[in-house]
């Protein structure tokens, strides 16, 4: 059998391992299921922010002579142009039945909120989820970080990257940092699509990101997508839970 080729990086106490190939195309549900039966996770939106940071900006010459195994591939389907989905999800709350203040809750890895995620009993519709989701939080205030509306999107400066609300609360302040240097790296400036003021209605969407290669030459740009929803074709496995697109699964390992 052939093993598994990953790509490592170090993050505090803890070695991340990511599956160089990424799993997809498809939605969170269809991909986070898969991963499950790999023995791995999806990464959350601030390990990705980690991720881009590590095989773009600290691709150096240190990285090239020590033959860093996997650098090269993930580079690629980031330079694809490829939405890179994560486990983090948006909840953007507005006249909530449940008590909810207005704005963003962020929630990395809901299943420890709502337990496994299945489309059974929610199918008809994404309100019924979504509205047991509110719920959830409104029960458990500790698993989810809260955002104001009134947040910067669009196009931004990235050294305001770092600074940015809503950033933050879906990559941490440090995740906020790698990302606002990973946005210098490209020509154009950085975009985050989100709901800043909300939409009037409790939504959900999961934050991915993608590199955008434009048509003409150094127009390339980092787009932090936490509003997207996509239409879907007959084979992408398309759910309704957020988005569809790719990610690299990930394991975790102590340092010793």
């Amino acid at each position: 059998m052939t093993k598994t080729k990953e790509f490592s990086l170090a993050k505090g106490a803890k070695t991340l391992s990511f599956l160089v190939e990424p799993t997809g195309k498809g939605g969170y549900t269809y991909i986070n299921e898969k991963l499950h039966r790999r023995g791995c996770r999806m990464p959350t939106f601030e390990e990705l922010a980690w991720l881009g940071h590590e095989v773009f900006v600290n691709f150096n010459y240190l990285n090239l002579i020590s033959g860093r195994k996997g650098i090269h591939e993930i580079r690629e389907v980031f330079n694809s142009e490829k939405n890179i989905l994560s486990s983090t999800m948006v909840l953007y709350s507005s006249k909530s039945k449940h008590g909810l203040k207005s704005g963003a809750y962020i929630i990395d890895n809901p299943e420890e909120i709502v337990g496994k995620i299945k489309l059974d009993g929610f199918q008809e519709t994404e309100i019924a989820f979504e509205d047991f989701l509110e719920r959830k939080v409104k029960e458990s205030p500790e698993k989810s970080r809260f955002v104001n509306y009134g947040f910067k999107c669009e196009n931004i400066v990235p050294e305001k990257i770092k600074d940015n609300r809503l950033c933050i609360g879906i990559a941490g302040k440090e995740g906020a940092k790698k990302l606002s240097e990973l946005a210098k790296m490209f020509d154009k400036l950085p975009s985050l699509s989100a709901f800043p003021r909300g939409n009037g209605e409790t939504d959900l969407r999961v934050a991915r990101l993608r590199l955008f290669n434009g048509c003409e030459p150094y127009s390339r740009w980092l787009h932090i997508d936490c509003a997207g929803w996509d239409t879907s074709d007959s084979e992408s496995r398309f759910d309704w839970i957020g988005a569809e697109g790719y990610t690299f699964g990930v394991r975790d390992y102590k340092l010793k």
